[in-house]
């Protein structure tokens, strides 16, 4: 047990850690020697780490990035970026479409992608047309955080919770799309007072820029392997497999070579996703996940709202201390499964999702927004704070009231 614990501390320190003196890690190579070392240690054998994976969560993710690099290599996001400026009026409106946008695209794509794709060129347009940059990168982040609990591939947190509930793709979004819808909007609005000063500077300056380079036949090919994909997930096929049935359509029909639009995998996050199942693995193998998961399940039966109210503030804060995918992936092995239990699960995707808005290592949206425009401006973590507490309090309670509420799971999962 020591051993696992001290590997799953060491682990999520140097996933945390922005810099490390003498050593070269990132968060993907920092999970990775986590892995590494639950099998060196002999907490798991090499069969038992494979084991421990989810693979489902990974082809998803590895179909969903074959869709959304696909777009990229189309110049869709390019397109949407100087759409959004060329009819944005003022800095406002600009920060309301930015945010909109931004939670629009990561409900149909993988958030961190989004703002993988879309964080240089708003960045760009932005810096081009004279604005305050600042408030608009958070509305990307935020935006891209909160627009992403809408569905199921939405986020890779959403990703375990449907599996390991589990909750069909129609089910899902039937409860959290509409409180998705309602919290983007009460996060716009704040990010709109937060910032009201930095937005009153006068209008948009429109800069002349050439016209995005847009492949149009790649564009149609893949939008229309998306509306598959998405009826598939719709439909209720099971979500990995319709999402790499999707992928492997559109690599066949989009007269581009496979490699090309392979090489827009994000094979580094993958990594991380399957090192970090791992590292849980052997921390679960040890039996410390028994004892967390009894105190956790206690708080949830301590009666119904309290209960949800207690486990909230608890995945809250968690999400926050080792960032919201990982703490979906622990949390996944402690929540009771089966019918009945859909409430909790629910509660589980709202806060850890929601969570990634408080501080700068919340969420993977936050640190890849803000390392992409590290050399125009400083966001320390006070500051982060200052503007991220406010939105995760209230679209917390919008996700917990309206999209968890008493009766949910009494009209969505009869018995």
């Amino acid at each position: 047990m020591i051993r696992a614990l001290s590997i799953f501390a060491v682990t999520y320190a140097l996933i945390s850690a922005r810099r490390v003196p003498l050593i070269r890690l990132d968060r993907p190579t920092a999970a990775l020697a986590g892995a590494v070392l639950m099998v060196a240690a002999g907490v798991l054998t090499p069969e038992a780490a494979y084991r421990a994976i989810d693979w489902n969560t990974i082809a998803l993710l590895l179909g969903m990035f074959v869709l959304t690099g696909s777009l990229r290599l189309a110049g869709f996001f390019e397109l949407a970026a100087t759409a959004l400026l060329r009819r944005a009026e003022s800095p406002r409106l600009l920060l309301v479409a930015i945010t909109f946008s931004a939670g629009l695209l990561s409900a149909l794509l993988v958030n961190d992608t989004v703002c993988v794709m879309f964080a240089p060129f708003v960045i760009m347009l932005v810096e081009r047309s004279g604005i305050p940059i600042v408030p608009h990168l958070f509305g990307l982040a935020v935006g891209a955080n909160v627009g992403s609990a809408m569905t199921v591939v939405g986020n890779p947190q959403n990703m375990v919770v449907a599996g390991a509930a589990p909750l069909t793709y129609a089910s899902f979004a039937r409860v959290m799309a509409p409180a998705g819808l309602i919290a983007l909007a009460v996060a716009t609005a704040l990010l709109s007072m937060l910032f009201r000063r930095q937005l009153a500077v006068g209008g948009v300056r429109h800069v002349a820029t050439s016209t995005p380079e847009v492949d149009r036949p790649l564009l149609i090919k893949t939008l229309a392997c998306f509306i598959f994909t998405s009826v598939g997930f719709i439909l209720g096929f099971q979500l990995a497999w319709t999402a790499l049935a999707g992928a492997v359509i559109l690599i066949a029909v989009s007269g581009r070579q496979p490699r090309q639009i392979l090489s827009e995998v994000n094979g580094p996050l993958l990594l991380f996703f399957g090192a970090l199942f791992v590292v849980v693995g052997g921390l679960d193998r040890s039996g410390v996940l028994a004892d967390a998961s009894a105190w956790v399940v206690a708080s949830l039966q301590d009666g119904g709202v309290v209960g949800l109210l207690k486990f909230s503030l608890v995945s809250v804060l968690a999400a926050n201390v080792v960032s919201n995918v990982p703490w979906g992936v622990l949390a996944a092995t402690w929540l009771p499964h089966g019918v009945g239990h859909e409430r909790e699960w629910l509660t589980l995707a709202v806060t850890a999702t929601f969570a990634g808005n408080l501080t700068l290592l919340g969420s993977v949206a936050n640190v890849i927004v803000f390392e992409a425009a590290r050399e125009r401006c400083a966001i320390g973590f006070w500051r982060f704070l200052a503007i991220g507490a406010p939105i995760t309090v209230l679209t917390t309670a919008v996700g917990l009231v309206h999209g968890v509420g008493v009766d949910v799971r009494l009209d969505l999962f009869p018995p």
